[in-house]
């Protein structure tokens, strides 16, 4: 079971407060991320949060003088377009006497009961002082749960915490948690904080035996646990168990990393696991990693190649699969590094990650450089610099890839599933790629496009992956003329991009 959690990078609306004669434009900023859990007393159930930016909502003053800020959110739940419930509600800020004074954000908990499956969550949300400027988006949600297995739950990141006195909406484990909304984590951020539970123990490996429980931090791209964030306690069996843990990441560099749990029995065989993408800002130790490499390079595959530019170009097409600390490297340092320290480099990249045969993965990445090099390379870009080579060589060959080429008489087009689709006439080229699974990721899809009409140099334009450019837009900027009433498919050339990108099949 993966812990689902999504960000809503988009949720940046124009809205307008007027004030007397004067109308001043606001943007309406929230974030809102879920988790899920567990209680044998009323089964499976979804938390969602949702963070509000107080300085971003229009305050109206009330009969008492005060002034407050009133959101209206509808969350429902669809299950194979069968609505399965709802919740509709008003998200009310802190009152105020001066709007001018706002620094706080304010947080939404709610605590919704459902089976375990594949949902649609539909959510709605606008200022009750604007409500013309309203937000829209379907978030896909999956509920798992099984009582033949050991079960981790979702993982909640937690902003503060303080023992409970009255169980509540809030309580965990013996403490009211305040949930943390967003995964980034920036420089003046010192430590991660976060909540999970393990579920039917006891049942699957037998009362009161003995299981190891594990956390850890490992960068996103090359997965590779990190020791100095990696935590283990011996937990007898039992039907609930929470963990409440902390990591300080004061000295933890820049980077994608995913938290993950692991479960494990007497015999040391992993039962249960899940993860959690996050990311850090943390810029005083981005120009680190060179001094963490060992200066000997005399052990190193790459010690053979001594061409200063063909080291270059090898340490260029890593940057697809290369964590944050290592793109600074290649982004700042490889075009002026030394053959010696190009080495280096090379022979610590692939020690990370594959400490047995560091040449082996090297000469099997190489031969995937080489075809998107082909593949994707036009006269102005090798491959692997391009936008489909990059996501090409980070997650591997697509499953389907739905190809739409620019076509000015509106004739049908062929896709790569053969026959004939309908009209796209006035569309830019653009191409929609879907994964199956991407590490910890179920159906993703990313969507290319070629605006210029520039040979075949495509730029990524949307994607709903982890860590990749979100653009809830991204059927407006297909077409040349603006289009009017796009959403989620239903758009003004027949929906046929929408069409692809919610059935690639």
């Amino acid at each position: 079971m993966i812990n689902r959690i999504f960000f809503i990078k988009a949720l940046v609306i124009t809205l307008l407060m007027c004030q007397g004669s004067s109308v001043e434009a606001k943007r309406l900023m929230a974030e809102m991320s879920y988790a899920t859990f567990y209680t044998p007393q009323g089964g499976s159930y979804l938390e969602t949060y949702l963070g509000v930016r107080g300085k971003s909502v229009v305050f109206e003053k009330k009969a008492n003088g005060m002034f407050q800020g009133v959101l209206q959110i509808t969350m429902v739940f669809r299950k194979d377009s069968v609505i399965k419930t709802y919740r509709k509600y008003e998200l009310l800020s802190p009152e105020q006497a001066d709007t001018s004074l706002t620094v706080f954000d304010f947080i939404d908990q709610q605590r919704i009961p459902l089976e375990p499956g594949t949902y649609d969550l539909e959510l709605t949300l606008y200022d009750r002082a604007q409500p013309d400027n309203k937000y829209n988006y379907h978030i896909p949600v999956e509920i798992f749960y099984d009582r033949q297995q050991v079960v981790v739950s979702g993982i909640e990141i937690v902003d503060s915490y303080k023992p409970s006195v009255t169980a509540g909406m809030m309580t965990k484990g013996g403490y009211d948690l305040i949930p943390r909304v967003s995964n980034f984590f920036s420089q003046s951020a010192t430590s991660l904080t976060f909540y999970t539970e393990i579920y039917n123990s006891d049942t699957v490996l037998g009362e009161k035996e003995k299981l190891v429980a594990s956390w850890y931090l490992q960068p996103y791209e090359s997965g590779k646990k990190l020791d100095s964030y990696s935590r283990s306690k011996v937990i007898e069996t039992r039907q609930v168990i929470p963990i409440f843990a902390e990591f300080d990441i004061k000295n933890l560099t820049s980077g994608n990393y995913n938290l993950s749990i692991e479960i494990r029995d007497k015999n040391n065989k992993i039962v249960g696991y899940n993860s959690l993408f996050i990311q850090r800002s943390n810029p005083r130790l981005n120009d680190s990693l060179m001094a963490d490499i060992p200066t000997s390079v005399e052990s190193s595959f790459a010690i053979t190649m001594s061409n200063n530019d063909t080291l270059r170009d090898w340490v260029l097409s890593l940057r697809p699969i290369a964590t944050v600390s290592e793109k600074i490297f290649i982004d700042n340092q490889a075009k002026e590094a030394s053959s010696v320290n190009l080495q280096r480099f090379l022979n610590f990249f692939w020690q990370q990650r594959n400490e047995i045969d560091p040449l082996g993965a090297w000469l099997s990445y190489y031969s995937e450089v080489r075809k998107v090099n082909k593949l994707f390379g036009n006269k102005f870009r090798r491959g692997f610099d391009t936008d489909r080579g990059r996501v090409y060589l980070q997650y591997g060959s697509p499953n389907t890839i739905t190809d739409r080429p620019f076509d000015a008489s509106n004739s049908q087009m062929t896709n790569n599933r053969g026959g004939t689709t309908g009209q796209d006439g006035g569309l830019v080229p653009y191409q929609i790629w879907h994964y199956y699974t991407i590490k910890n990721q179920r159906n993703k899809k990313f969507v290319f496009y070629n605006p210029h009409l520039a040979g075949d140099d495509y730029t990524l334009l949307h994607s709903d992956a982890q860590g990749e450019f979100y653009n809830p837009q991204w059927q407006t900027q297909l077409k040349r003329i603006q289009l009017e009433n796009v959403d989620n498919g239903q758009n003004g050339f027949d929906g046929q991009s929408g069409r692809y990108y919610n059935d690639p099949f």
